[in-house]
Protein backbone atom coordinates (compact mmCIF):
# COMPACT_ATOMS: atom_id res chain seq x y z
CA UNK A 1 0.00 0.00 0.00
CA UNK A 2 2.46 2.48 0.95
CA UNK A 3 5.07 1.80 -2.20
CA UNK A 4 1.53 1.93 -4.01
CA UNK A 5 1.28 5.93 -2.85
CA UNK A 6 4.64 6.36 -3.40
CA UNK A 7 4.90 5.43 -6.86
CA UNK A 8 1.53 7.59 -6.93
CA UNK A 9 3.00 10.47 -5.69
CA UNK A 10 6.29 10.43 -7.64
CA UNK A 11 4.03 10.32 -10.65
CA UNK A 12 2.15 13.29 -9.94
CA UNK A 13 5.93 14.61 -9.02
CA UNK A 14 7.53 13.73 -12.49
CA UNK A 15 4.32 15.54 -14.48
CA UNK A 16 4.53 18.72 -12.20
CA UNK A 17 8.18 18.77 -13.58
CA UNK A 18 6.72 18.23 -16.76
CA UNK A 19 4.48 21.07 -16.66
CA UNK A 20 6.74 23.61 -15.45
CA UNK A 21 10.21 22.93 -17.63
CA UNK A 22 9.79 24.51 -20.71
CA UNK A 23 12.42 25.54 -23.85
CA UNK A 24 13.42 28.70 -24.44
CA UNK A 25 10.74 30.18 -27.22
CA UNK A 26 12.63 32.42 -29.95
CA UNK A 27 10.44 34.30 -32.98
CA UNK A 28 11.32 33.57 -36.44
CA UNK A 29 12.63 36.27 -38.78
CA UNK A 30 14.87 36.44 -41.87
CA UNK A 31 17.90 37.87 -43.27
CA UNK A 32 19.04 38.53 -46.63
CA UNK A 33 22.29 38.59 -47.75
CA UNK A 34 24.32 41.09 -49.71
CA UNK A 35 24.11 38.66 -52.41
CA UNK A 36 20.60 37.59 -52.29
CA UNK A 37 20.81 34.70 -49.94
CA UNK A 38 17.51 34.29 -47.89
CA UNK A 39 17.98 32.45 -44.65
CA UNK A 40 15.52 31.90 -41.62
CA UNK A 41 16.86 33.53 -38.15
CA UNK A 42 15.87 33.06 -35.07
CA UNK A 43 15.32 36.19 -32.40
CA UNK A 44 14.34 37.63 -28.68
CA UNK A 45 13.41 41.40 -27.60
CA UNK A 46 14.26 42.62 -24.13
CA UNK A 47 12.50 45.74 -23.37
CA UNK A 48 14.20 47.89 -20.71
CA UNK A 49 13.65 51.17 -19.02
CA UNK A 50 16.62 53.28 -17.82
CA UNK A 51 17.22 56.70 -16.57
CA UNK A 52 14.45 57.68 -18.91
CA UNK A 53 15.64 56.14 -21.64
CA UNK A 54 13.14 53.24 -23.25
CA UNK A 55 15.77 50.31 -24.94
CA UNK A 56 14.51 47.40 -27.14
CA UNK A 57 17.49 45.03 -27.32
CA UNK A 58 17.17 42.47 -29.96
CA UNK A 59 19.03 38.89 -29.86
CA UNK A 60 19.87 38.21 -33.51
CA UNK A 61 20.05 33.99 -34.05
CA UNK A 62 20.89 31.92 -37.24
CA UNK A 63 19.02 28.96 -37.89
CA UNK A 64 21.37 27.08 -35.38
CA UNK A 65 20.36 29.50 -33.06
CA UNK A 66 24.16 30.65 -33.41
CA UNK A 67 24.36 34.44 -32.56
CA UNK A 68 25.01 36.38 -34.94
CA UNK A 69 23.78 40.07 -34.20
CA UNK A 70 22.74 41.79 -31.14
CA UNK A 71 19.99 45.01 -32.22
CA UNK A 72 20.09 48.30 -29.33
CA UNK A 73 17.45 50.54 -30.18
CA UNK A 74 17.39 53.77 -27.70
CA UNK A 75 14.47 56.02 -27.53
CA UNK A 76 14.81 59.13 -25.79
CA UNK A 77 11.42 60.95 -25.41
CA UNK A 78 12.61 64.04 -23.65
CA UNK A 79 14.83 64.98 -26.92
CA UNK A 80 12.41 63.20 -29.67
CA UNK A 81 14.89 61.14 -30.88
CA UNK A 82 16.15 57.07 -31.05
CA UNK A 83 19.39 55.51 -31.76
CA UNK A 84 20.33 52.27 -32.59
CA UNK A 85 23.75 50.16 -32.86
CA UNK A 86 24.46 46.91 -34.33
CA UNK A 87 27.05 44.75 -32.93
CA UNK A 88 28.36 41.24 -34.13
CA UNK A 89 31.17 39.50 -33.04
CA UNK A 90 33.52 41.24 -35.67
CA UNK A 91 31.89 45.21 -35.03
CA UNK A 92 30.46 47.42 -33.49
CA UNK A 93 28.36 49.88 -35.72
CA UNK A 94 28.62 53.32 -34.86
CA UNK A 95 24.96 55.11 -33.49
CA UNK A 96 22.88 56.11 -35.83
CA UNK A 97 20.56 58.98 -34.53
CA UNK A 98 17.53 59.82 -35.55
CA UNK A 99 15.47 63.24 -34.46
CA UNK A 100 12.03 63.98 -34.85
CA UNK A 101 9.16 66.56 -34.65
CA UNK A 102 7.16 65.04 -32.50
CA UNK A 103 3.93 67.16 -33.29
CA UNK A 104 4.53 66.38 -37.38
CA UNK A 105 5.34 62.90 -37.51
CA UNK A 106 3.39 59.71 -37.28
CA UNK A 107 4.43 56.73 -35.93
CA UNK A 108 6.87 54.57 -38.68
CA UNK A 109 10.36 55.77 -39.20
CA UNK A 110 12.25 55.51 -42.01
CA UNK A 111 15.60 56.83 -43.76
CA UNK A 112 13.56 57.95 -46.58
CA UNK A 113 11.12 60.29 -44.41
CA UNK A 114 8.59 60.00 -41.75
CA UNK A 115 5.94 60.68 -43.81
CA UNK A 116 5.62 57.08 -46.40
CA UNK A 117 2.42 55.44 -45.92
CA UNK A 118 3.84 52.66 -48.65
CA UNK A 119 6.35 50.85 -46.86
CA UNK A 120 6.90 48.15 -50.44
CA UNK A 121 9.17 45.84 -51.27
CA UNK A 122 10.38 48.44 -54.11
CA UNK A 123 11.85 51.12 -51.36
CA UNK A 124 15.35 50.28 -50.67
CA UNK A 125 15.64 50.70 -46.56
CA UNK A 126 18.20 51.33 -44.38
CA UNK A 127 15.87 50.71 -41.33
CA UNK A 128 12.55 50.71 -40.54
CA UNK A 129 10.96 51.42 -37.25
CA UNK A 130 7.92 52.18 -35.64
CA UNK A 131 5.79 52.98 -32.31
CA UNK A 132 2.66 51.27 -30.92
CA UNK A 133 0.86 54.68 -30.48
CA UNK A 134 1.23 58.54 -29.73
CA UNK A 135 3.01 57.60 -26.61
CA UNK A 136 5.94 56.69 -28.65
CA UNK A 137 7.60 54.11 -25.70
CA UNK A 138 9.80 51.47 -26.24
CA UNK A 139 10.58 50.97 -31.08
CA UNK A 140 10.30 48.42 -32.85
CA UNK A 141 12.58 46.94 -35.39
CA UNK A 142 10.66 45.84 -38.50
CA UNK A 143 13.63 46.22 -41.03
CA UNK A 144 17.57 47.36 -40.68
CA UNK A 145 20.53 46.66 -42.46
CA UNK A 146 23.84 46.12 -41.20
CA UNK A 147 27.63 47.66 -42.32
CA UNK A 148 28.03 43.96 -44.57
CA UNK A 149 24.64 44.91 -46.08
CA UNK A 150 22.69 42.03 -44.93
CA UNK A 151 19.25 43.18 -44.50
CA UNK A 152 17.30 41.78 -41.16
CA UNK A 153 13.45 41.32 -40.42
CA UNK A 154 11.92 41.14 -37.66
CA UNK A 155 8.47 41.88 -36.40
CA UNK A 156 6.33 42.81 -39.39
CA UNK A 157 4.91 45.86 -40.04
CA UNK A 158 1.24 45.30 -39.39
CA UNK A 159 -1.76 46.84 -41.58
CA UNK A 160 -3.07 48.17 -38.36
CA UNK A 161 0.10 50.17 -37.32
CA UNK A 162 0.62 51.20 -41.09
CA UNK A 163 -3.29 52.48 -40.40
CA UNK A 164 -2.73 54.74 -37.50
CA UNK A 165 0.33 55.72 -39.13
CA UNK A 166 -1.64 56.84 -42.07
CA UNK A 167 -4.39 58.30 -40.24
CA UNK A 168 -1.62 60.82 -38.22
CA UNK A 169 -0.16 61.95 -40.72
CA UNK A 170 -2.83 62.73 -43.58
CA UNK A 171 -3.30 66.16 -41.85
CA UNK A 172 0.38 67.38 -42.39
CA UNK A 173 -0.03 65.10 -46.26
CA UNK A 174 -3.46 67.62 -46.68
CA UNK A 175 -1.95 70.38 -45.98
CA UNK A 176 1.22 70.05 -48.61
CA UNK A 177 -1.17 69.88 -51.04
CA UNK A 178 -3.15 73.33 -50.64
CA UNK A 179 -3.52 74.91 -53.76
CA UNK A 180 -3.29 78.50 -51.89
CA UNK A 181 0.11 77.55 -50.34
CA UNK A 182 1.85 77.98 -53.85
CA UNK A 183 4.78 78.93 -52.92
CA UNK A 184 5.15 75.97 -50.64
CA UNK A 185 3.53 73.54 -53.15
CA UNK A 186 6.25 74.96 -55.67
CA UNK A 187 9.16 74.07 -53.39
CA UNK A 188 7.78 70.62 -52.40
CA UNK A 189 7.57 69.30 -55.17
CA UNK A 190 11.05 70.58 -56.49
CA UNK A 191 12.08 68.93 -52.76
CA UNK A 192 10.21 65.31 -53.98
CA UNK A 193 12.30 65.81 -57.19
CA UNK A 194 15.71 66.41 -55.48
CA UNK A 195 14.91 62.98 -52.58
CA UNK A 196 14.10 60.90 -55.65
CA UNK A 197 17.62 61.74 -57.18
CA UNK A 198 19.08 60.73 -53.82
CA UNK A 199 16.76 57.09 -53.72
CA UNK A 200 18.05 57.18 -57.10
CA UNK A 201 21.62 57.50 -56.44
CA UNK A 202 21.35 54.90 -53.69
CA UNK A 203 20.07 52.23 -55.89
CA UNK A 204 22.39 52.42 -59.02
CA UNK A 205 25.18 52.60 -56.74
CA UNK A 206 24.29 49.78 -54.72
CA UNK A 207 23.85 47.98 -58.19
CA UNK A 208 27.13 48.69 -59.26
CA UNK A 209 28.81 47.50 -55.28
CA UNK A 210 27.08 44.41 -56.44
CA UNK A 211 28.67 44.01 -59.78
CA UNK A 212 32.35 44.98 -58.25
CA UNK A 213 32.15 42.71 -55.57
CA UNK A 214 31.54 39.82 -57.48
CA UNK A 215 34.36 40.84 -60.12
CA UNK A 216 36.59 41.05 -57.32
CA UNK A 217 35.66 37.72 -55.88
CA UNK A 218 36.50 35.94 -59.49
CA UNK A 219 39.29 37.73 -59.44
CA UNK A 220 40.74 36.82 -56.24
CA UNK A 221 40.06 33.25 -57.29
CA UNK A 222 41.93 33.67 -60.82
CA UNK A 223 45.50 35.03 -58.99
CA UNK A 224 44.75 32.19 -56.41
CA UNK A 225 44.41 29.41 -59.08
CA UNK A 226 47.34 31.09 -61.06
CA UNK A 227 46.10 30.08 -64.33
CA UNK A 228 47.47 32.08 -67.21
CA UNK A 229 46.68 32.96 -71.10
CA UNK A 230 49.10 34.33 -73.04
CA UNK A 231 51.63 36.93 -72.17
CA UNK A 232 50.38 39.81 -69.51
CA UNK A 233 47.31 37.87 -69.52
CA UNK A 234 45.36 35.66 -66.97
CA UNK A 235 42.13 33.62 -67.98
CA UNK A 236 40.10 31.49 -66.35
CA UNK A 237 37.21 29.37 -68.08
CA UNK A 238 36.10 27.68 -70.90
CA UNK A 239 38.15 27.25 -74.08
CA UNK A 240 38.03 26.41 -77.20
CA UNK A 241 41.23 25.89 -80.03
CA UNK A 242 43.28 27.97 -77.47
CA UNK A 243 40.81 31.00 -77.13
CA UNK A 244 38.50 31.68 -74.20
CA UNK A 245 34.94 30.30 -75.43
CA UNK A 246 32.14 30.25 -72.82
CA UNK A 247 32.28 31.50 -69.33
CA UNK A 248 35.19 32.16 -68.29
CA UNK A 249 37.27 35.14 -66.88
CA UNK A 250 39.96 37.32 -68.00
CA UNK A 251 42.66 39.83 -66.98
CA UNK A 252 44.47 41.76 -68.97
CA UNK A 253 46.67 45.45 -69.03
CA UNK A 254 44.46 46.53 -65.61
CA UNK A 255 40.90 45.61 -67.88
CA UNK A 256 38.77 42.70 -66.18
CA UNK A 257 36.51 40.57 -68.22
CA UNK A 258 33.34 38.36 -66.66
CA UNK A 259 31.20 36.94 -68.43
CA UNK A 260 30.87 35.16 -71.94
CA UNK A 261 33.43 35.00 -74.76
CA UNK A 262 32.99 34.02 -77.97
CA UNK A 263 36.76 33.66 -80.30
CA UNK A 264 38.84 35.11 -77.43
CA UNK A 265 36.46 38.22 -76.68
CA UNK A 266 34.16 39.14 -73.79
CA UNK A 267 30.19 39.09 -76.10
CA UNK A 268 28.47 39.53 -72.20
CA UNK A 269 29.28 40.02 -68.83
CA UNK A 270 30.62 42.64 -66.15
CA UNK A 271 34.21 44.44 -66.56
CA UNK A 272 36.16 47.18 -65.26
CA UNK A 273 38.16 48.79 -67.94
CA UNK A 274 40.39 51.37 -67.54
CA UNK A 275 42.41 53.85 -69.77
CA UNK A 276 44.25 57.41 -69.21
CA UNK A 277 40.79 59.21 -69.22
CA UNK A 278 38.03 57.17 -67.63
CA UNK A 279 37.15 53.81 -66.08
CA UNK A 280 34.43 51.93 -66.84
CA UNK A 281 32.65 49.43 -64.00
CA UNK A 282 29.25 47.71 -64.96
CA UNK A 283 27.53 45.33 -67.60
CA UNK A 284 28.73 45.03 -71.37
CA UNK A 285 27.78 43.52 -74.56
CA UNK A 286 28.16 44.12 -77.81
CA UNK A 287 31.22 45.48 -77.84
CA UNK A 288 29.75 48.57 -75.75
CA UNK A 289 28.71 49.67 -72.10
CA UNK A 290 25.27 48.07 -71.70
CA UNK A 291 23.36 47.78 -68.86
CA UNK A 292 23.67 48.82 -64.99
CA UNK A 293 27.29 50.95 -64.78
CA UNK A 294 28.92 53.57 -63.89
CA UNK A 295 31.44 55.92 -65.35
CA UNK A 296 33.94 58.21 -64.15
CA UNK A 297 36.40 60.56 -66.45
CA UNK A 298 39.69 61.81 -64.59
CA UNK A 299 38.44 65.23 -65.00
CA UNK A 300 35.57 64.42 -61.98
CA UNK A 301 33.13 63.85 -64.13
CA UNK A 302 30.46 60.66 -63.07
CA UNK A 303 27.99 58.78 -65.07
CA UNK A 304 25.81 56.50 -63.10
CA UNK A 305 22.94 54.72 -64.49
CA UNK A 306 21.71 52.22 -66.93
CA UNK A 307 23.69 52.27 -70.38
CA UNK A 308 23.13 51.51 -73.70
CA UNK A 309 25.08 51.16 -76.78
CA UNK A 310 27.63 52.98 -74.94
CA UNK A 311 26.28 56.27 -73.91
CA UNK A 312 23.81 56.88 -70.61
CA UNK A 313 20.47 56.21 -71.43
CA UNK A 314 18.97 56.72 -67.64
CA UNK A 315 20.35 57.54 -64.77
CA UNK A 316 22.45 60.64 -63.00
CA UNK A 317 25.84 62.29 -63.15
CA UNK A 318 28.16 64.63 -61.94
CA UNK A 319 29.38 66.65 -65.29
CA UNK A 320 32.69 69.28 -64.68
CA UNK A 321 33.08 71.20 -67.57
CA UNK A 322 36.92 72.49 -68.66
CA UNK A 323 35.57 75.91 -67.75
CA UNK A 324 34.40 75.33 -64.40
CA UNK A 325 30.50 74.88 -65.30
CA UNK A 326 29.44 71.91 -62.90
CA UNK A 327 26.00 69.54 -63.10
CA UNK A 328 24.71 67.23 -60.37
CA UNK A 329 21.63 65.35 -61.01
CA UNK A 330 19.28 63.49 -63.41
CA UNK A 331 20.26 62.63 -66.86
CA UNK A 332 18.45 60.94 -69.66
CA UNK A 333 19.42 60.47 -73.67
CA UNK A 334 22.63 62.68 -72.48
CA UNK A 335 20.63 65.70 -71.68
CA UNK A 336 19.76 67.32 -68.49
CA UNK A 337 16.12 65.94 -67.77
CA UNK A 338 15.00 65.68 -64.21
CA UNK A 339 15.53 67.32 -61.16
CA UNK A 340 19.59 68.98 -61.31
CA UNK A 341 21.62 71.96 -59.91
CA UNK A 342 23.87 73.84 -62.58
CA UNK A 343 26.50 75.74 -61.13
CA UNK A 344 29.08 78.22 -62.67
CA UNK A 345 32.74 79.23 -61.57
CA UNK A 346 31.20 82.52 -60.99
CA UNK A 347 29.34 81.61 -58.42
CA UNK A 348 25.45 81.54 -60.51
CA UNK A 349 23.73 78.82 -59.50
CA UNK A 350 20.08 77.02 -60.84
CA UNK A 351 18.49 74.48 -58.92
CA UNK A 352 15.64 72.79 -60.15
CA UNK A 353 13.55 70.47 -63.24
CA UNK A 354 15.25 70.44 -66.09
CA UNK A 355 13.99 68.97 -69.32
CA UNK A 356 16.03 68.19 -71.97
CA UNK A 357 19.06 70.64 -70.93
CA UNK A 358 17.03 73.63 -69.98
CA UNK A 359 16.09 74.54 -66.59
CA UNK A 360 11.70 74.20 -66.65
CA UNK A 361 10.54 75.08 -63.10
CA UNK A 362 13.16 76.05 -60.08
CA UNK A 363 15.12 78.52 -58.76
CA UNK A 364 18.08 80.89 -60.11
CA UNK A 365 20.63 82.88 -59.00
CA UNK A 366 22.65 85.03 -61.94
CA UNK A 367 26.00 87.16 -60.74
CA UNK A 368 27.39 88.97 -63.97
CA UNK A 369 30.95 90.37 -64.70
CA UNK A 370 30.26 92.90 -62.40
CA UNK A 371 29.40 90.83 -59.27
CA UNK A 372 25.50 91.76 -59.41
CA UNK A 373 23.64 89.24 -58.25
CA UNK A 374 19.67 88.58 -59.56
CA UNK A 375 16.77 85.84 -58.21
CA UNK A 376 15.09 84.24 -60.85
CA UNK A 377 11.81 82.07 -60.16
CA UNK A 378 10.89 79.59 -63.23
CA UNK A 379 7.83 78.14 -63.76
CA UNK A 380 6.87 76.15 -67.27
CA UNK A 381 10.63 78.05 -69.00
CA UNK A 382 9.35 81.57 -67.70
CA UNK A 383 11.85 83.05 -66.15
CA UNK A 384 10.41 85.93 -63.59
CA UNK A 385 12.21 87.72 -60.96
CA UNK A 386 11.80 87.68 -57.13
CA UNK A 387 13.26 88.43 -54.09
CA UNK A 388 16.36 86.95 -52.82
CA UNK A 389 14.94 85.67 -49.56
CA UNK A 390 12.01 83.47 -51.74
CA UNK A 391 14.83 81.64 -53.86
CA UNK A 392 17.39 81.51 -50.62
CA UNK A 393 14.93 79.56 -48.63
CA UNK A 394 15.00 76.86 -51.41
CA UNK A 395 18.82 77.09 -51.96
CA UNK A 396 19.44 77.13 -48.05
CA UNK A 397 17.07 73.93 -47.55
CA UNK A 398 19.22 72.46 -50.83
CA UNK A 399 22.28 72.92 -49.12
CA UNK A 400 21.38 71.74 -45.77
CA UNK A 401 20.35 68.14 -47.12
CA UNK A 402 23.15 68.23 -48.99
CA UNK A 403 25.67 67.75 -46.12
CA UNK A 404 24.47 64.36 -45.25
CA UNK A 405 24.34 63.20 -48.58
CA UNK A 406 26.79 60.89 -50.15
CA UNK A 407 28.41 62.68 -52.81
CA UNK A 408 28.57 61.18 -56.37
CA UNK A 409 32.21 60.55 -56.91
Amino acid sequence: MKRSLLKSLLLVFALLIGMFSFSQDYLTGRIIDNNGSLRKIYYDRTEVLSGGIFRSIYRVMNEHKVPMYTIAVLHDKTNSQFSYTIKSAHETSKPLVVKYDKDKCGLVFTNLGNLDTAFDGGHIYSYLVSFADLTRDYPVVHLIRTNNGDEIDLDPLSKLRIKKHTEIIRPFLKAMQKPEAKKDTFNIHLVHLRDALYKEQAYYTGLTADLKKQIETDFTSTIRDKRYYDSGKKYKGEKKSGKAEGKGFLAEDKNIYDGSFQHGKLVAGNVILRNSSLEYLGQYSAEAYNGPGKLKYTNGTVLLGIFASGVLKEGICLWKEKNGDEYFGDFKNEKRTGYGEFRTPTGSIFYGEFLDGRLVKGYAKEIDQFGYSTFNKIDKGIKIAVDPLVSKDFFDLVAASRQSKIPLE
